[in-house]
C-alpha cells in the first residue's frame, strides 16, 4: 500500500517533466523560425556596372543593405576573389554602415582582356542579390556607351515625336514615341559578330530595333525587330533563335548572332522606336495608327541596355 501512494506523486513529476521538454522545443522552433524570417534578403535594386578599368555597384532603389552582411565575388580571368563590400571604395554615400539608394561603390578590377564576372550576395541568406557578366577586350569595355557619343537623329525626319534619354552612366538609352536614334559606331563585322543586349517595353509601338548600318540613311534589311505591329526591318523570331518580345514589361536578354544576318563595316549603331501620329504609316491596328497613343500623342517606349558588340569565340 504504501508503495501505491507514491504513484500520483511520480506521475505529476512526470507530466511536468513532458511538459517542459515541450515547451523547451517549442521555444526552439520559434527562435528558429524567427531567425529564418530574418535571414530573409533585402528587397532591392542593385545596377552592376564593368568599365574599362573597374566595377561599379550602384543602388538603384528598394532596401537599405547592411554593409557588414554583404560580400561581392569577383570571377576574373585567372582567379576568383570574394571580399565585404566594405574593400570596395564608396564613391557616392555616407559611410554609415548601410548601402542606400544612391550611393555607389567601385573596385578596380585590373583585366584587359578577358570576362569579368560579378556577384553581390547577402551573406546571412546567401541570396545573390545581382550580377553581372562582361567582356573586357584590350582595356576598353565593349558596352555601347550613349553618354561619351552623340545621340543623333536616324533616318532623316522620323524623330518626330516623344523624346530619347541616356542614363545608367550610358548604359541605357530610353525611347518613346517616334524616336530613330543612332551614335558613331565603327566595327568591322566578320561572320562571328555578335549584338547582345538587354530590351524590355512597357507599350508596343510600331517598330522596336536595333543594328548597325554604313549610313544614316533608313535601311531596314539592317535593323533586327525585336518588337511591334509594323512588318520592318528583320523579324527577330524569325531571323535567329531569339524571341519576339512578349510585352511583359521585364528586361529580356537577347543574343543576336547578326554577322549571321549580314556583313559590313559598319560606322553606326542604331536603335529605333517608331509610333507614328498620322495615318501615313499601316501598323496593323484598325485605324492604321500606333495603338500606344494617348490621344494623338504617342506613348510607346522601348528601353535598350547593355549593348555589346564583340566576335563570338570559334
Amino acid at each position: 500500500m504504501p508503495a501505491r501512494a507514491q504513484s500520483p506523486l511520480i506521475g505529476n513529476l512526470l507530466i511536468v517533466a513532458v511538459a517542459v521538454v515541450l515547451l523547451a522545443t517549442l521555444s526552439v522552433g520559434v527562435f528558429t523560425y524567427t531567425s529564418m524570417l530574418g535571414d530573409e534578403p533585402p528587397s532591392v535594386s542593385i545596377d552592376t556596372s564593368v568599365s574599362a578599368t573597374s566595377v561599379e555597384l550602384v543602388h538603384a532603389s528598394g532596401e537599405s543593405i547592411p554593409v557588414d552582411e554583404s560580400s561581392v565575388v569577383f570571377d576574373f580571368p585567372d582567379t576568383q576573389l570574394e571580399v565585404p563590400l566594405s574593400v570596395l571604395a564608396l564613391e557616392t554615400g555616407t559611410d554609415d554602415g548601410e548601402f542606400t539608394a544612391g550611393e555607389v561603390y567601385r573596385y578596380p578590377h585590373g583585366v584587359e582582356d578577358g570576362t569579368v564576372e560579378v556577384r553581390l550576395v547577402h551573406d546571412p541568406s546567401g541570396a545573390v542579390v545581382d550580377e553581372l557578366e562582361r567582356r573586357v577586350t584590350s582595356g576598353e569595355n565593349v558596352l555601347a556607351d550613349f553618354e561619351s557619343r552623340s545621340l543623333s537623329n536616324y533616318a532623316g525626319g522620323q524623330s518626330s515625336s516623344g523624346s530619347a534619354s541616356v542614363s545608367d552612366g550610358g548604359r541605357t538609352v530610353t525611347l518613346t514615341g517616334s524616336q530613330w536614334k543612332y551614335i558613331d559606331y565603327p566595327y568591322e563585322m566578320t561572320g562571328q559578330t555578335m549584338l547582345t543586349f538587354e530590351f524590355r517595353s512597357d507599350a508596343q509601338g510600331d517598330i522596336h530595333g536595333i543594328g548597325l548600318t554604313r549610313t544614316t540613311s533608313q535601311a531596314p534589311n539592317r535593323v533586327v525587330r525585336v518588337y511591334g505591329t509594323q512588318n520592318w526591318g528583320s523579324n527577330v523570331s524569325t531571323a535567329t533563335s531569339e524571341p519576339y518580345y512578349d510585352g511583359s514589361g521585364e528586361w529580356v536578354r537577347y543574343e543576336i548572332p547578326l554577322g549571321q544576318l549580314y556583313q559590313i563595316d559598319a560606322d553606326y549603331l542604331v536603335v529605333v522606336m517608331d509610333c507614328d501620329a498620322t495615318t501615313a504609316v499601316a501598323s496593323g491596328t484598325d485605324d492604321g495608327r500606333c495603338v500606344s497613343r494617348d490621344g494623338n500623342t504617342p506613348t510607346a517606349t522601348s528601353y535598350f541596355r547593355n549593348i555589346q558588340i564583340e566576335e563570338a569565340d570559334g
